[in-house]
């Protein structure tokens, strides 16, 4: 076999749009790089915020939100190097170690997000539906589940040289991948659904400020969920462009397909922003309540001692008549 024979027989099925494909991934495999360096950098700055002053720094550097934001971020990245690493390989067991990598890489961002998604929507859920934690802790197993089986059958459609079974295993793959992600596009739903009864409830109710942590959940989790569909959905039909390319394409698609490539290499660098953007919220809100809860505090000091506030201003009024004395 032709060591560039894989990956070379797929762009020329792809046509005009493996041409352009290529521009897109060298342009933008840049920008993912330069992007992710900035987010691990303002990522270090909201953590080196959040435990200045703490006695134990390393245990709030480790927390789960933290490992997943340093994670999603690396992971990402790390799909973006093995695609362009692979496509210059000179030897075909070095094309499918890349290629196999890139899969891990894709398929465990996925369910990274939906860990965390689950991780941050906990609180909002159990304050709406106490008892539904199980049922979505069940779904986040169920999907973790299935994105080890993509990853296995993307094994085989990289190493299968058989014809027949390659088909068969891209048919499956095909279908597994369009379940998971409607498993996934579901469970997001409804942790967004919840977010959203949740707003409606305090808008009715009357704003609190000891439920602004949860208000910044639920906005940003609204955001990230839209953000999160784009790359679902673009994932979903660019797979059946890279499975049957002569059937979904053609010149007048083209510009469709290109701008999917956008938003499938775009949109998890604008969700990390956003996650973020998120931490910096709730460190702020954190902050804020913090400060008011020492005022109440101290408030509640002053209004538990009348005779010593008392007492001081006495002390006061005779220091002030006792200068005027001596000015007269």
């Amino acid at each position: 076999m032709d060591d560039t024979y894989l990956y070379d027989d797929w762009m020329l099925s792809l046509g005009a749009f493996g041409i352009e494909y290529n521009k897109i991934m060298k342009a933008e495999f840049w920008v993912a790089i330069i992007a992710s360096i900035v987010q691990v950098v303002i990522l270090a700055a909201l953590i080196r915020r959040e435990t200045r002053g703490k006695d134990s720094k390393w245990k709030g550097v480790f927390t789960q939100v933290n490992c997943f934001l340093l994670l999603s971020i690396l992971a990402n990245c790390l799909t973006f190097v093995f695609i362009q690493a692979g496509k210059g390989a000179t030897d075909t067991s070095t094309y499918q170690a890349l290629y196999i990598l890139s899969y891990i890489t894709f398929y465990g961002y996925q369910f990274l997000i939906v860990f965390y998604t689950l991780n941050r929507g906990l609180p909002v859920i159990q304050a709406l539906i106490p008892k539904s934690k199980i049922f979505f802790i069940a779904v986040v197993v169920v999907i973790f589940l299935m994105a080890v089986a993509l990853i296995v059958l993307s094994f085989y459609l990289i190493l299968e040289k058989d014809p027949v079974t390659f088909a068969i295993v891209t048919v499956a793959t095909n279908y597994l991948q369009v379940a998971c992600e409607v498993i996934m596009f579901l469970f997001d739903l409804a942790v967004m659904t919840c977010y959203g009864f949740y707003l409606r409830h305090i808008r009715i109710q009357g704003y609190a400020f000891d439920v602004e942590r949860l208000c910044i959940l639920s906005r940003y989790g609204i955001a990230s969920f839209v953000v999160f569909q784009l790359f679902l959905g673009a994932s979903s039909a660019l797979s059946q462009l890279y499975i049957i390319p002569q059937v979904v394409m053609s010149s007048t698609t083209l510009p469709l397909w290109l701008t999917l490539t956008h938003v499938q290499n775009l949109s998890p660098l604008v969700y990390s922003f956003i996650q973020l953007q998120m931490k910096w919220s709730l460190q702020n809100e954190k902050q804020n309540r913090l400060k008011t809860n020492m005022k109440s505090i101290e408030n509640a000091r002053n209004a538990s001692n009348p005779t010593k506030n008392s007492s001081g201003n006495n002390t006061t009024l005779s220091m002030a008549a006792s200068e005027k004395d001596k000015q007269r």
